[in-house]
């Protein structure tokens, strides 16, 4: 086939993709890898967190993600919104979704056997991967002109926002000759500069002050609420609020997230699109299931591979937060009766800062 005629089938089925951008690039690593690994080592980091100085190195070297890898498509993927049904609780947007970890290695390997098939007599693997590989995603797409990383932390699209997830293709191919023929979405290079100086909403609008001064993972909502075993600390439970899983905060104060495009847009993926059961999981429900019929439940969300214990004493401390005393006596024998002693004692956090509100 001729390069005119590849890169024709290319673009078509890069614009047939179900992702709002993508993009290709070699399988250099990642510029600032010397920055990242200096920042990590250098960092206290939490006990759940050591996993990003373990294999570092395989955010270095690619041949650890899969051997002999010549290119990487890097795909960007918006996510919607679907609010809990409870209107007293909040989580974070990726939440509100199916596990986009399969969704994504489901929509990245049929793209992958798209490509196989412009060249049938070609051995070459690929492998798809997502934010639970050691992978420097941010980089990766900051590299490709997909966006810019910004105080918060986040990949922020100028223009689109932060709201999107990110994925990888890594390939035996060498697809480089084609690098255009892969470009969808997203705006043009060079970039523009985000304002992230002249702002520090996200920093402000932090309820920790996790963003004060620089990044600080140990007081950053969204890691102690969805990855931390055991009891929180007080101070960060209170900073909590009403946030079940997850937090936003720094991203709904951004500006470049004001305005962005409306969630109608995403029809072409269904799978990025539908409601995760946690939207339709009530208090209630989530203080008196069994943890065995909490994880059939969550079995399809981005919690499955979480200890549902974690979302029951992430509950409490939401009732506790917002003052909800109908929830007590479920609250009670939380704190009587539950396996783990950090989930009684939660529970008996909780029960105190509750019983004073019926005084």
């Amino acid at each position: 086939m001729s390069d005119s005629g590849m890169g024709q089938r290319l673009r078509r089925l890069v614009a047939r993709s179900c992702f709002e951008v993508v993009r290709l690039r070699d399988a250099s690593a990642p510029s600032t890898y010397g920055y990242y690994l200096d920042r990590v080592r250098s960092a206290s980091l939490p006990e759940r967190l050591s996993y990003l100085v373990e294999h570092a190195d395989a955010r270095r070297n690619f041949e650890a993600i899969l051997p002999k890898t010549r290119s990487v498509v890097v795909v960007a993927k918006r996510i919607p919104v679907h609010s809990h049904c409870d209107p007293s609780v909040r989580i974070a947007r990726f939440a509100g979704i199916n596990d986009y970890h399969l969704s994504f290695k489901r929509a990245l390997n049929a793209f992958a056997e798209a490509l196989a098939l412009l060249q049938p007599n070609s051995a070459e693997a690929s492998r798809a991967c997502t934010d639970s590989a050691p992978i420097l995603e941010r980089e990766l797409a900051r590299s490709v002109h997909i966006g810019i990383v910004g105080h918060n932390q986040q990949l922020i699209i100028p223009g689109e926002g932060s709201h999107y997830l990110l994925a990888e293709l890594f390939c035996q191919t060498d697809w480089t000759h084609y690098r255009q023929d892969f470009a969808k979405g997203g705006v043009p290079a060079p970039l523009p500069a985000l304002g992230c100086a002249r702002c520090g909403s996200c920093a402000r609008q932090c309820p920790t002050g996790a963003l004060t001064g620089g990044y600080d993972v140990g007081k950053c909502i969204a890691y102690w609420n969805t990855q931390h075993v055991g009891v929180l600390p007080p101070a960060i439970a209170v900073a909590m609020g009403n946030r079940l899983w997850g937090c936003d905060t720094c991203q709904d104060a951004c500006p470049h997230n004001r305005g962005e495009h409306a969630a109608a847009a995403l029809s072409q993926c269904g799978d990025f699109c539908e409601r995760s059961a946690l939207c339709d999981l009530t208090l209630t429900e989530i203080l008196t299931l069994s943890q065995r019929q909490l994880r059939k439940r969550l079995q399809l969300t981005c919690l499955n591979h979480a200890h549902p214990a974690l979302l029951i004493r992430n509950a409490c401390i939401v009732i506790a937060n917002t003052r909800q005393t109908r929830y007590i006596a479920p609250i009670a024998s939380l704190a009587s009766h539950a396996r783990q002693p950090w989930l009684r004692e939660t529970a008996s956090w909780a029960l105190s800062r509750l019983h004073p509100v019926l005084s």
